[in-house]
C-alpha cells in the first residue's frame, strides 16, 4: 500500500507551531484533495495552512457557513440603522400580504429559522432554483406553523428570504452589502457566488459514500416530517454544487465562495479591529450571540443552538465552547469564533464528509487552538500576578 504524503505550506507562529503537525494529520487522513486552515488571535493571523494538492489561492464554495457571514452584515445594516429586525416582511414584500400568517413573519423570523417557512412544497430542480423559481413558491408558500412558534432550519429558503427582504428594503443584496462594506475594505477572497477571478481556483468537491446515521435513516418514516421543496440542491452527493451556473449564484444561505484566511479574518473583525476595520461593535455582536433557541429542531429532528442567524454551540457542534459562535457548512467547512479567547477559527476542504457537517479533522484543530491560548492567557496570568 502507498502511504500518503501529507504535505503542509504556510505559516504557525509561536505559540501554535504543533497545529501545523495536526493539521497534516488531518490533510493526511482524507487520503486526497485539500484543505487550508486559519486562525486570527486578537486580530492578528497566527496560523495561514494550506495542505494536500490544494494551491495556496483555493477558494471553496462554503455552504451554510455563508448563513453566518450573510448574519454579520444584517447585524451591521441593523445598527446603522437600514433595516430592523422587527420589520414586518409584509410592508417591503407585498406576496406576503396573502394571509395572516404570512403577515406575520418578520425579518428577525426568517433570521431565527421561525417563519415557518423553512420549505416549500413543490419540489424544485436545480435549472429552476438557479432561475429564481424558489422566491416565487414562497411567495405562494403558506408558512407550516405560526412564525415565532417554533424552530425549523431554513437550509436553503433562509438565503431567498433574506435577500428577498435585503433587495426590496434597501435595494441590494446581502452579497452587495457585505462586498462594499467589509470585503473590498478587508481585502477578502470571499464573495456571494464564484467572482469571474475565483472560478478558475474553485475547487470541486469530491464526495466520497455517505454514512447515514440512525436518524438519517429512518427520518423519511418520522411522523410529521415536512416537505423538502429544495428539491435537487439537498440530494445525497451534492456535487451538483460543482456545476458552473450554481457557483455563480449569490444564494445567502449556501454559496459564499472564499479562502479560509478569508473567512477568518472576516469574523476576527466581528470580535475587533483588523487592518483597522471592525465590522460589528460590541453591542452589534451581543445581539447577535444572545441565545435565541435551544432545543430539538423541527427540520433537522435533533438538538440544535441559535442566536440571531448563528450557530451557538449544541451537542453534535461544540464549536470553541460556551461563549463561541460561527456555523458548520454541509461539505465540511467551518468558521467559528470566541469573543472571551479573541480567536477566529476557519477550515475548508474538498473532501465532502461521509455524513453532512463539520469536517471530523475540524474538531481537532479546534480544540488544540483553544487549549493553546487558554495555556498561554494561564501563562500571562501568573507572570502578572
Amino acid at each position: 500500500m502507498r502511504d500518503v504524503v501529507a504535505e503542509v505550506r504556510g505559516t504557525a507562529e509561536a505559540p501554535f507551531e504543533s497545529l501545523v503537525q495536526i493539521f497534516g494529520r488531518a490533510v493526511g487522513s482524507q487520503l486526497d484533495g485539500g484543505a487550508q486552515f486559519a486562525v486570527y488571535h486578537r486580530g492578528r493571523k497566527v496560523v495561514d495552512l494550506t495542505g494536500g494538492d490544494f494551491a495556496d489561492d483555493a477558494v471553496m464554495l462554503v455552504f451554510s457557513v455563508s448563513k453566518a457571514v450573510a448574519a454579520v452584515g444584517v447585524h451591521h445594516a441593523v445598527t446603522a440603522g437600514l433595516i430592523d429586525l422587527d420589520l414586518p416582511v409584509h410592508r417591503v414584500w407585498p406576496a406576503f400580504e396573502r394571509s395572516p400568517r404570512a403577515r406575520a413573519i418578520t425579518l428577525d423570523h426568517i433570521m431565527t429559522h421561525a417563519s415557518g417557512l423553512a420549505s416549500v412544497e413543490r419540489v424544485l430542480t436545480i435549472d429552476e432554483h438557479v432561475a429564481g423559481e424558489l422566491e416565487r413558491e414562497l411567495e405562494r408558500q403558506e408558512p407550516y406553523w405560526e412564525p415565532g412558534t417554533a424552530h425549523g432550519y431554513h437550509a436553503i429558503t433562509w438565503g431567498t428570504l433574506l435577500d428577498g427582504v435585503f433587495q426590496r428594503a434597501l435595494g441590494r443584496t446581502v452579497g452587495d452589502y457585505v462586498r462594499e462594506n467589509f470585503a473590498e475594505p478587508l481585502d477578502l477572497d470571499l464573495s456571494f457566488g464564484a467572482r469571474d477571478d475565483q472560478l478558475p481556483r474553485v475547487r470541486p468537491y469530491v464526495r466520497p459514500a455517505r454514512a447515514l446515521t440512525p436518524l438519517e435513516r429512518e427520518f423519511p418514516t418520522l411522523e410529521g416530517v415536512l416537505p423538502d421543496g429544495a428539491g435537487e440542491l439537498l440530494w445525497p452527493d451534492m456535487t451538483q454544487y460543482n456545476r458552473e451556473d450554481v457557483l455563480r449564484q449569490p444564494w445567502p444561505a449556501a454559496n459564499v465562495v472564499a479562502s479560509a484566511r478569508s473567512l477568518a479574518k472576516y469574523f476576527a473583525a466581528t470580535l475587533g479591529p483588523v487592518d483597522g476595520t471592525r465590522i460589528l461593535d460590541e453591542e452589534s455582536l451581543q445581539r447577535m450571540i444572545a441565545p435565541r433557541y435551544r432545543g430539538e429542531d423541527r427540520m433537522l429532528r435533533f438538538p440544535i443552538a441559535f442566536g440571531t442567524g448563528v450557530q451557538l454551540p449544541f451537542p453534535q457542534f461544540s464549536m470553541l465552547g460556551p461563549g463561541s459562535f460561527g456555523h458548520e457548512g454541509a461539505g465540511g467547512a467551518v468558521s467559528v469564533a470566541d469573543p472571551r479567547r479573541g480567536l477566529s477559527v476557519s477550515y475548508i476542504t474538498d473532501q465532502y464528509p461521509t455524513s453532512n457537517g463539520a469536517a471530523q479533522a475540524s474538531y481537532a484543530l479546534m480544540s488544540a487552538v483553544a487549549l493553546i491560548v487558554d495555556q498561554l492567557d494561564d501563562a500571562d496570568q501568573k507572570e502578572n500576578s
